[in-house]
């Protein structure tokens, strides 16, 4: 998990919260598969003259159960009231998200915005004017930054029912602003919902879309956008898995299958051409759209979407281009980001980030940053030797689209 991940190395206490929230109890079991019972109330006075109270026997270890339909939903709500004081409202058969997957997506965007970076002329006109002074326009924004606020401005797409991604960043960041889109008649509502029961509709703007094609152009900037200042620091979107086209069985076989309880409606689960169909179109925008965002960013969960989607990118010369793995437990996600932007200073790089280029040198890299780099990799190679295992390090390598 990313370091500023507020769950990295957390060890529930899922008695304790099953205790103190209701909601869980359905889902917390022992190890041999009991349900969970309250323990004895310590306050409860005994009757006049009765013996004492036997020594308070050991709890079990209780875990949670998430391959129960509505347990990702009830855990989800419940550390998001604790910890961000949020409040959650989704309606049945809809995708619940998982906060560690959300917030290393979220932290890994910081570290973007963060790093240092400069212009790059390609010939495409780019203006180079300072992004604080730029106003925001956008197809169906409510939102307009003021010149000269400096605030940072990000595109959740397509946000979901749950909207976590916009009530998160403003959450962290209460100076940022979010624009959210979204493409169904049941995310729009419930998203509109959640943004309103947590009082965001002066840092978050919901936009509708009506074509399941549209990514960036004609729902946030028009069709017809000409680009004058840059007015988006990033975008972000974590885009349905499947084909449309492609046959109805999933990775382990069967389009049924909710791994860990967490359902998911069509819309939220497929669309034309898969994620990486999905991001192409994204990209597709990107070249259009050029400087007007500074970062284009997606989350993928098939690593078989990463080469293809790669490979896209250095064709069309892509000054950075960066990757990133997304470790939560057993489960792993792939990140993208592509910026028209050249990175200036490579000694902050985001953790756990691999520079993707097509010829093997890493750009703009400094002696200090490759004494470190073969260190790392030498570190690697004696751990894994040690180990008798096969793997790879992770901090600022270089990865050509091959």
């Amino acid at each position: 998990m990313h370091p500023r991940n507020r769950y990295a190395n957390v060890r529930h206490d899922f008695d304790a919260m099953a205790t103190s929230n209701p909601v869980l109890r359905p889902f917390v079991r022992d190890r041999s598969g009991e349900a969970w019972v309250a323990p004895p109330d310590p306050a409860s006075p005994g009757s006049a003259g009765a013996a004492p109270a036997p020594a308070p026997q050991k709890r079990p270890k209780y875990r949670y159960d998430f391959s129960q339909a509505g347990a990702t939903t009830a855990f989800t709500t419940v550390l998001l009231e604790r910890d961000f004081g949020l409040r959650l409202d989704l309606p049945q058969g809809q995708l619940a998200p998982t906060l560690p997957q959300k917030l290393n997506y979220i932290h890994w965007i910081e570290d973007l915005i963060a790093l240092p970076t400069a212009p790059e002329v390609l010939g495409m006109g780019c203006s180079a004017e300072p992004l604080a002074s730029a106003p925001l326009e956008s197809a169906g924004s409510k939102i307009v930054r003021e010149a000269g606020k400096g605030e940072v401005v990000g595109v959740d797409i397509g946000t979901g029912c749950s909207s976590i991604y916009p009530l998160l960043v403003t959450s962290l960041h209460p100076d940022w602003i979010m624009i959210a889109t979204e493409l169904s008649d049941v995310g729009r509502e419930y998203a509109s919902k959640n943004i309103a029961a947590n009082k965001r509709q002066d840092r978050i703007s919901l936009v509708d879309v009506d074509n399941p094609l549209a990514v960036l152009r004609g729902t946030v900037f028009p069709a017809d956008f000409v680009l004058s200042n840059p007015p988006i620091d990033f975008c972000m979107c974590n885009p349905p898995f499947f084909d449309l086209d492609e046959p109805t069985e999933n990775r382990s076989g069967r389009r049924g299958t909710r791994q860990h309880g967490k359902a998911g409606s069509d819309a939220e689960m497929m669309t034309v051409g898969g994620e990486a169909g999905f991001v192409g179109r994204l990209i597709e925008d990107s070249l259009e759209l050029k400087h007007a965002v500074r970062w284009y960013t997606s989350m993928l969960g098939k690593k078989a979407s990463i080469k293809t989607l790669q490979r896209q990118l250095l064709e069309h010369g892509f000054p950075t281009i960066l990757r990133a793995t997304f470790e939560q437990g057993k489960t792993h996600r792939w990140a993208l980001a592509w910026s028209y932007s050249t990175i200036v200073d490579w000694s902050e790089m985001p953790h756990g980030t691999t520079v993707v280029v097509g010829d093997r040198v890493k750009q703009d890299s400094s002696p200090s940053q490759r004494k470190r780099k073969k260190s790392a990799k030498l570190a690697a190679g004696k751990r894994l030797k040690g180990e008798g295992g096969q793997g790879e390090a992770t901090y600022s390598q270089t990865e050509t689209g091959d």
